[in-house]
């Protein structure tokens, strides 16, 4: 893509990075220091990809991953003077974007899942808005399986020691430290130690989720929402998260025992998270004291079964769905049990749920490929 900056005709957008005539731009030596390290574990493969950057100041990474070739590549920052010189600049570069003014809260599980997450120069002030280590790595766990960070560690940082000593910020100096931090982001993350940041005390590790760090007494609500076919569905909350979500109790059976199901929600969160349309799958655990396998989704408030459309909904819905299902095959999958039932829509808007008996299309037995051809043409049959 050409992103080495000339020498000549360059402009200092914000102290944060350079552009120059020919639309091209480079960090800073902060920002390039960064690059060196996320480029061999991300941006080498960028492409087709989702991206999310917190605390995106200037836009710099959320325009260069976009610029590589991300599928999506979402920018935030509570401050709105930061995303709308991101915008300019976005607008300068001619890249489609989205930067959202908006600080780090649950409230960002409503994106979806990502591939990368980009952390960096800010874990302290969002621990001084949340004030629990845990409740920020169980969120970023739910959003990405690859996670930059890039903060300081502890209140020898020039900069978190100056926030520590404003009043009512004592709790930095006790909950703060390198060893609290990384012992709760263990709990969510395989966490790999990269290097030392230029700036003073700063460290870069490279994060990558674990699956299934959730188990049935951690929910502090469970209330039975839904039955279908001896499978409870859940509306629930986690400790520290007020946002609701689906919990799939999924019962094994001998035509598809646990670690089949199992295999489907991998195939889920590996080939189908970036699919509009399809409900998003956070995670999903299998539990020791019963071995039913435990599925977390998103919530749908307000939706219902399509069996509750409109006559003037039906072409949209059906469109919508055939949409879902063709984007499913392009993923070189197919979902086995397609189905009116695992249908819902609100006002016309469709999303496809019950997507743990997904299939890799490539080695998929016969048998369940006829299986599947007789539920979709079963399924366009009730159009």
């Amino acid at each position: 893509m050409g992103l080495q900056a000339k020498l000549n005709d360059l402009k200092i957008i914000n102290n944060h990075y350079i552009i120059n005539e020919n639309l091209t731009l480079t960090g800073n030596v902060f920002l390039d220091h960064k690059y060196k390290f996320m480029k061999p574990k991300f941006f080498d493969e960028i492409e087709g990809k989702r991206f999310l950057d917190i605390g995106c100041n200037a836009g710099y990474f959320v325009i260069l991953a976009k610029q590589l070739g991300a599928k999506e590549s979402i920018g935030i920052d509570k401050d709105f003077k930061y995303i709308s010189i991101a915008r300019e600049v976005a607008g300068k570069v001619a890249v489609d974007v989205k930067l959202e003014e908006e600080k780090f809260s649950e409230d960002l599980l409503r994106f979806g899942v990502f591939d990368t997450i980009n952390l960096c120069s800010l874990y302290h002030y969002i621990f001084m808005d949340i004030k629990n280590h845990d409740t920020i790595f169980r969120i970023l766990s739910l959003m990405t399986e690859n996670l930059f960070f890039e903060n300081p560690l502890g209140i020898d940082d020039p900069v978190v020691l100056e926030l520590s000593n404003k009043p009512g910020n004592e709790i930095l100096k006790t909950e703060y430290t390198k060893e609290k931090i990384l012992a709760v982001a263990g709990k969510y993350f395989n966490c790999e130690y990269l290097a030392d940041h230029l700036y003073p005390n700063r460290k870069i590790y490279w994060m990558t989720r674990k699956r299934g760090n959730f188990n049935v007494n951690e929910f502090t609500s469970k209330e039975q929402v839904h039955e279908y076919l001896g499978h409870k569905y859940y509306k629930v909350n986690l400790p520290g998260i007020k946002r609701n979500f689906f919990l799939k109790r999924r019962l094994g059976t001998e035509e598809h025992p646990i670690n089949s199901v199992k295999e489907g929600c991998d195939c889920y969160l590996d080939k189908l998270k970036h699919i509009p349309g399809v409900t998003i799958l956070y995670d999903y655990f299998i539990s020791e004291q019963d071995g039913v396998i435990y599925i977390l989704m998103e919530y749908l408030s307000g939706y219902a079964n399509i069996y509750t459309f409109l006559p003037e909904e039906k072409q949209s819905i059906r469109n919508q769905s055939v949409e879902i299902i063709s984007q499913m095959v392009k993923a070189e999958c197919i979902n086995c049990d397609i189905s009116p039932l695992n249908i819902f829509q609100k006002k016309g808007q469709v999303k496809m749920i019950d997507l743990d008996n997904i299939k890799p299309i490539q080695g998929i037995q016969n048998e369940r490929l006829v299986y599947f051809s007789s539920k979709l043409f079963e399924f366009f049959r009730w159009y």
